[in-house]
């Protein structure tokens, strides 16, 4: 945490800003049906898109590469001179790629958010993985040597910034959350089994499984073992199972080619057939329509330098005081400037860590109290306002529990009490409501006779006069 806190992190958003700049639109799969045959025969739409997302559930396909294309990349990764996670990476985004016929693609990855100057750092217990994207960008004389060379160059350029939370990353992007909807995750410790073997003791360990699960609808695991295997894990409620299981066809397609010549065009690789590439035109042609970003609502900094957090919204400066003093909350939680009033929250860099702090902040600064729940609802400060207001004016007619409140301009409000003082507890009371807590441990210490589960001790050290008659008083 202190590492964290002595890190320049506007120094990191303006490298991934940076490494971003010129990427405009989303490489993605199509979000279809399955039907009979390869593929939907039907048109792409947002609608379709929208409705599939609205569900979420977990199917895994595994692969498996054999011993001979597995040796092959390894051999390949050697000669280059970079890692076999670099070369799964370039295979990956040339056909992501291929697919959005273009020759810029971004998807994310996850990295161990361990810095090697942090001593012990490889000891320290506790999750400090973070997800950041990684761009295959190509030109029409690059060979896939050369486009591995340059992904590892740019791979140890970013690994200073490995720390900067994918929020902040996505805020300082056009597509903002539209950045990349697939994850790739490169599995890079020993199976246990393996390493374990037989113990001395006569015991070995024969199964081994684990379980991972992200947030994005389509998430591919490699482990780099004795054989190169993946495992693709996807939302059958978003992407069709025929869609997925097209992968690997295309993934092996594009890794033979660059095994048979390491210094192939990139744009000489052909992973489509074409039935493939004439449904992936019509996927194409209604991407770019409802992917496009409309800039002409965007605004310009105070510098004139154009503001690509925010392409879509026009800029509205505070108009009361309640507007005013939330827009320096947002700043100061932000860390930015130049917030409009009907800025989505979570577009400029929000997200669920920092509305705790806007709402606390509100309590502190408003008196005023609004629930997680209510700011997820819509959460620009306009609409934050007026929720505001509603609340204040409920309290300053009585200090009595405010009832339940409905605006349909603030959403969905439900019942709270307005913001006040914890009253104290009368003094020398015999008994005490107690807490829910309390109650729980109580339950748990009828349970189970004796129960020490709870207990802990504690020593105290105290310098000076004591007075101990006052203190067993």
């Amino acid at each position: 945490i202190k590492w964290l806190k002595g890190r320049n992190n506007k120094e990191a958003q303006e490298f991934w800003q940076h490494y971003l700049d010129g990427y405009s639109r989303m490489t993605t799969l199509p979000r279809l049906q399955k039907t009979s045959g390869l593929y939907i025969d039907t048109d792409i739409n947002t609608e379709v898109a929208e409705s599939t997302a609205a569900t979420f559930s977990t199917k895994r396909l595994h692969f498996k590469i054999n011993s001979n294309g597995s040796d092959s990349l390894v051999k390949l990764a050697l000669s280059c001179q970079v890692t076999i996670n670099t070369v799964f990476q370039a295979l990956w985004g040339v056909v992501m790629a291929s697919y959005n016929q273009c020759t810029d693609a971004v998807f994310g990855i996850t990295v161990s958010g361990r810095p090697t100057e942090i001593k012990g750092i490889e000891r320290m217990v506790g999750l400090f993985i973070n997800s950041v994207p990684v761009r295959i960008k190509y030109s029409a004389d690059d060979t896939f040597k050369n486009l591995l060379t340059r992904l590892q160059a740019e791979s140890t350029a970013a690994h200073d910034f490995h720390y900067c939370s994918l929020a902040d990353i996505q805020a300082s992007t056009p597509l903002r959350h539209n950045l990349f909807d697939q994850l790739l995750v490169f599995e890079n410790y020993p199976d246990p089994s393996d390493v374990l073997g037989e113990s001395e003791m006569g015991l070995a360990l024969n199964n081994f499984d684990q379980f991972e699960q992200t947030n994005y609808d389509l998430t591919v695991e490699v482990f780099a073992g004795e054989n190169i295997e993946y495992e693709i894990l996807f939302n059958p409620d978003a992407f069709a199972e025929d869609v997925v299981k097209a992968i690997p066809i295309h993934i092996e397609r594009a890794a033979s080619a660059v095994l048979a010549d390491e210094n192939i065009l990139v744009s000489s690789i052909l992973i489509l057939n074409d039935q493939e590439r004439e449904f992936y035109n019509r996927f194409i042609i209604d991407a770019t329509e409802t992917l496009n970003i409309n800039i002409e609502n965007s605004r310009l900094n105070s510098d004139n330098s154009f503001d690509n957090r925010r392409v879509t919204t026009k800029y509205a400066s505070p108009e009361n005081d309640i507007q005013e003093k939330l827009a320096a909350i947002w700043e100061e939680v932000l860390e930015r400037t130049n917030i409009g009033i009907d800025d989505n929250f979570f577009e400029i860099g929000g997200h669920s860590l920092r509305a705790t702090r806007i709402v606390s902040r509100i309590h502190k600064v408003l008196s005023a109290e609004i629930t997680l729940q209510e700011f997820f609802v819509k959460p620009d400060i306009r609409t934050i306002a007026k929720l505001i207001e509603v609340r204040l004016k409920q309290s300053s007619i009585s200090n009595e529990e405010s009832k339940p409140l409905s605006s349909s301009d603030s959403g969905d409000i439900s019942n709270t009490k307005i913001y006040q003082n914890i009253p104290l507890c009368p003094p020398f009371e015999p008994d005490y409501e107690v807490s829910h807590a309390q109650r729980r441990l109580w339950i748990l210490d009828k349970m189970e006779e004796n129960f020490t589960a709870y207990n802990q001790s504690a020593g105290f050290l105290f310098k000076g006069r004591f007075n101990t008659k006052l203190f067993k008083e």
